[in-house]
């Protein structure tokens, strides 16, 4: 089930976010993210406190997060998008993560 977070999934969100910093260390994924700059549980919390902050639930546990908002760093622009929209009509993915203990099962 998709939802909207609550306070208390933080700590979930968090640790996830601290297993696939962990297997970027390893070697094991590549995303380019640094361990305590980001995504930390602040980046969760302050997702949430946007009411931004979405997750899937799986079995009583958080097993995906993601702030979906508005938000266009600029070198979006610059995309060669399929359809044309205006920012307004436009949702932003951002901080998309599957816990690696259950990626892979569809």
């Amino acid at each position: 089930m998709i939802r909207k977070a609550r306070e208390e999934d933080i700590p979930q969100v968090a640790e996830i976010y601290g297993r696939i910093l962990e297997n970027e260390i390893t070697g094991r994924a590549f995303t380019g993210w640094q361990p305590g700059v980001y995504p930390t549980a602040r980046t969760a919390r302050e997702a949430l406190e946007q009411d931004e902050l979405y997750v899937m639930e799986e079995s009583g546990s958080v097993a995906a997060a993601a702030r979906i908002n508005r938000a266009q760093v600029d070198v979006y622009a610059q995309c060669p998008w399929q359809y044309e929209a205006p920012a307004e009509q436009v949702m932003v993915l951002h901080t998309l993560v599957v816990d690696p203990r259950t990626a892979g099962a569809g």
